[in-house]
């Protein structure tokens, strides 16, 4: 199921498919691309897990270690934004 969203931070439209979790591994092929069969389960065990909400809590661990409250995801990307945008002449 493909999906859009406005992303104001890059300013245009982000489309993306719901691709399920088994796929990356049989499909798309994560053992096929070298990955390590733990590898490839730990990255099925945290989309899982992000995908049931267990991702969802805050603390307050970055501004107690570093003295600075923690980037948004939000603002990340803004600062960042070029990192998210193809280059003329790169496919």
């Amino acid at each position: 199921m493909a999906s859009t969203n406005d992303f104001a931070a890059l300013g245009r439209t982000i489309t993306f498919q719901d691709i399920p979790v088994e796929a990356w591994r049989e499909r798309d092929g994560l053992l096929k691309r070298g990955l390590p069969v733990h590898m490839v389960n730990h990255l099925i065990t945290m989309a899982d897990l992000h995908r049931a909400g267990r991702y969802d809590r805050m603390s307050d661990d970055v501004a107690a270690l570093t003295g600075q409250r923690p980037l948004s995801a939000q603002e990340f990307v803004t600062r960042h934004a070029a990192a998210f945008t193809v280059s003329a002449g790169v496919a």
